[in-house]
């Protein structure tokens, strides 16, 4: 039985989606046959993201109570600087302020600050450079809009693979006067999201398993109340959310990251 560890970091004290995927993604894996577990690495507060790093990339991944780990699945930063000969990363994000978020993010800086992130930036940089391209043996990212953002660095090469749906106990009563989140497609409801959204947005297709709207709350208004006020439309857009969905499952995502 192969023992993999799933590597993903989190603040303290934090639950949020990334821990999910990697819960997800671990009972994928023993479902799969595999001996499987997580190891959360650590992820200081803002302003120490390099004693991160480095603590993570020493890290010991190699055996854990005597036993031999097979292999490493990594998600998000910096949990890829661990070190594994069978190292494959199944990227979340990198961070994002030193990314896409970057004018956002500077454009709240004083001169000083601004110089000390500007260097911390390329610092970060170089690090993901060399940890996506070289510290593992397969790339793979959970959508186009993140293998976009690593188009800066051409010799990084990756694979999309969308994470599936966790696997809960869904299922569809009806069509009521409600607005549904949460995993929408495997229960059969539409997906209002926005153009600027990343992955959900690269799902959906529009009006036909729901609507990609302008990031405007008018917009999405709209969106909405075109949904409640035709349940015929939204048992329709469900029914093809739904199989959308279905393409989507844990036993090809555990095969693919584990080949």
């Amino acid at each position: 039985m192969p023992r993999i560890a799933v590597v993903t970091s989190s603040p303290p004290m934090v639950e949020g989606g990334h821990m999910v995927i990697a819960r997800s993604l671990t009972q994928a894996l023993r479902d799969a046959g595999h001996d499987a577990d997580i190891i959360v690495t650590p992820q200081n507060r803002f302003g120490r993201q390099a004693s991160a790093y480095l603590a993570t990339w020493l890290t010991d991944v190699g055996s854990t109570d005597g036993r031999r780990i097979d292999q490493v699945i990594s998600l998000r930063y910096p949990s890829y600087a661990v070190r594994h000969e069978k190292h494959v990363c199944w990227l979340n994000h990198t961070m994002r302020e030193y990314y896409d978020l970057w004018e956002r993010f500077s454009g709240t800086l004083g001169r000083r600050g601004l110089l000390k992130a500007r260097a911390k930036r390329t610092a970060i940089h170089a690090a993901d450079r060399y940890l996506l391209g070289r510290n593992v043996q397969k790339l793979f990212v959970q959508s186009k809009t993140i293998q976009q953002r690593l188009a800066i660095w051409p010799e990084v090469r990756s694979t999309v693979l969308y994470p599936p749906a966790p696997q809960r106990p869904y299922r569809c009563d009806g069509y009521g006067d409600y607005i549904f989140i949460v995993e929408a497609f495997a229960s059969r409801k539409a997906v209002v999201t926005c153009a600027d959204s990343g992955g959900p947005a690269e799902l959906v297709a529009n009006e036909v398993n729901g609507f990609v709207c302008d990031p405007r709350p008018e917009s999405l208004a709209s969106a909405l109340r075109k949904l409640t006020d035709d349940a015929a439309m939204g048992e329709r857009m469900g029914s093809a959310a739904f199989d959308t969905g279905a393409e989507l499952n844990w036993a090809d995502a555990v095969r693919r990251l584990t080949a």
